[in-house]
């Protein structure tokens, strides 16, 4: 077999492996659900909720690729006011998220969330801005 004909097989055989999952992985699809923030600081962990809370911050991961972001926005001078950013995620490996949404600006940035630990009560992770 000769080296060019060895190089297309190699290629063919893995390209269907090349594309990026949209929605959760069978084995991931514990961090779908509501998430509501526990605790801050260098990580981020977050208690799973059944809805998104009125005064805190926290994720709505969707298995239709939607991901909801309620946050204070820009200003963050109490009274806080919170307020939902949707956008989508796709995943950008095994336990990394890359979310784009809108920021508080009208610019859309994107943005990585990777996945240190989840469980059916906690996750906890830690956000990448490039």
């Amino acid at each position: 077999m000769t080296i060019r004909r060895l190089l297309l097989l190699s290629t063919l055989a893995l390209a269907p492996s090349c594309g990026t999952p949209v929605g959760p992985e069978p084995e991931n699809e514990a961090i779908l659900g509501n998430w509501v923030r526990a605790r801050m600081g260098a990580t981020e962990v977050l208690s799973r909720a059944d809805t998104l809370a009125d005064d805190n911050f926290g994720y709505a991961i969707k298995d239709n690729g939607t991901f909801i972001q309620r946050d204070p926005g820009w200003c963050l001078t109490p009274p806080l006011s919170f307020a939902n950013r949707e956008g989508t995620w796709t995943w950008a490996a095994d336990s990394t998220l890359e979310v784009e949404m809108d920021w508080w600006d009208g610019k859309p940035r994107k943005y990585y969330l990777h996945i240190l630990r989840v469980d059916d009560d906690s996750l906890e992770v830690r956000a990448e801005y490039p």
